[in-house]
């Protein structure tokens, strides 16, 4: 079953996403998958120096305008973007990492206690408390409608004030993506940045 769910969202996500983003629909990934994935190591590599620039994009960012206030990190996997926040975030109450996958997000527990990461779908819930940043870290086209769901959500998460941080991985269907987030919100910053490898990343901060 898993096998098959596979390859339907990799059908999806790869040959579909250009024309579902032009629609403003999105691609999101069953939790079966997510699960798979992590138990079997396959983000691992996430930690690598060859993936740390955008990483260290979205911290830059949240150090320069954030004023280190407290973050939502949006399907935050195994903690590795807080692996590059700890030193700014001291205090537990000031972050909540979620993830669909469990598996993930009991693998954040195990490596960054005592802070917080529970298992959620941004599909179907929100948590219950504002922040001062959120941040969508390759994850915001997973929304069914990433331009009405995002508005809605930080309607319920962010406070008054606050930012919200964006990072995709370069693929030209983003694009789509992009100019729908740019007519809608004026950036505070953005930047691109590319690996050794070729591998490119835009991230974005911007004002609701």
């Amino acid at each position: 079953m898993v096998t098959a769910e596979k390859v339907f969202y990799y059908i999806k996500q790869r040959l579909f996403r250009k024309f579902l983003y032009r629609f403003g629909i999105g691609s999101p990934v069953g939790r079966g998958v997510w699960e798979e994935q992590f138990k079997n190591g396959a983000w691992d590599y996430l930690y690598s120096e060859s993936e740390s620039l955008h990483y260290k994009s979205i911290v830059k960012f949240y150090k320069q305008y954030g004023n280190g206030g407290s973050v939502l990190d949006a399907g935050c996997g195994q903690g590795v973007l807080f692996h590059y926040l700890k030193e700014d975030i001291k205090d537990p109450k000031n972050y909540l990492g979620f993830d669909i996958s469990e598996n993930a997000v009991a693998e954040a527990r195990k490596t960054f206690p005592p802070f917080r990461f529970e298992q959620m779908d941004f599909n179907l819930n929100t948590p219950s408390e504002k922040f001062d940043v959120v941040i969508f870290n390759e994850c915001v086209y997973y929304f069914k409608k990433p331009v009405e769901q995002l508005s809605a959500y930080l309607d319920q998460t962010l406070k008054p004030g606050g930012q919200v941080i964006i990072s995709m991985f370069y693929f030209e269907e983003h694009a789509q993506l992009w100019k729908r987030y740019a007519d809608k919100y004026n950036f505070l910053d953005w930047e691109e940045v590319t690996n050794e490898n070729g591998q490119k990343w835009r991230i974005c901060i911007f004002k609701p």
